[in-house]
């Protein structure tokens, strides 16, 4: 379940989504890797399997917004059209805003465990593909390396709360 669908009020306006933050601390040689192997195996697989429904979704979504973008292309030189002739073009004004409400929803794919990724991958990938998942790593870099540059947006996330993200590479973003 993504954590902000299991909400907990532990006191009157004290709210919080259900998590279950875990570590655990083994030295050199204990096994790290093969217990995380084992308990991760069938969160992968049923991530394997996600994606694998998700293909033809995904197939079939290109092919709709290729079509899409060749009426939005035909739509456009119409009103270019018209306008060049001095015509009214608020017909097809009005159809390419249609079209515009119309436009094809890519799918979801699941990503439900994220390895080695950086706070802006995973507000993204929590955005744009599922609104839950893990970090996780059998080594403490893999986790501890990235968020400790950085504790507030994890923080944030962790509590479910929105987030905005400006950068200048990139649009505004709101994160809920």
């Amino acid at each position: 379940f993504p954590v902000t669908i299991i909400v907990v009020e532990r006191k009157p306006g004290l709210k919080s989504p259900v998590s279950i933050p875990t570590i655990t601390i083994v030295g050199s040689g204990g096994r790290k890797s093969t217990t995380d192997n084992i308990v991760l195996y069938p969160i992968r697989e049923m991530q394997r399997d996600l994606h694998a429904k998700c293909e033809a979704a995904a197939i079939e979504y290109e092919a709709e917004m290729k079509v899409w973008k060749a009426k939005e292309k035909a739509l456009l030189k119409a009103v270019e059209r018209k306008i060049s002739q001095e015509l009214n073009s608020s017909d097809v004004e009005k159809t390419l805003a249609e079209h515009i409400k119309n436009k094809p929803i890519k799918p979801i794919t699941p990503k439900l465990i994220y390895e080695d990724t950086t706070i802006e991958a995973l507000l993204s990938g929590l955005d744009k593909n599922w609104p839950s998942a893990g970090l996780c790593s059998s080594e403490a870099e893999g986790v501890f390396g990235q968020a400790t540059r950085r504790l507030a947006p994890y923080n944030l996330a962790w509590d479910g709360s929105d987030q905005s993200v400006e950068r200048k590479s990139v649009d505004y973003r709101d994160w809920e």
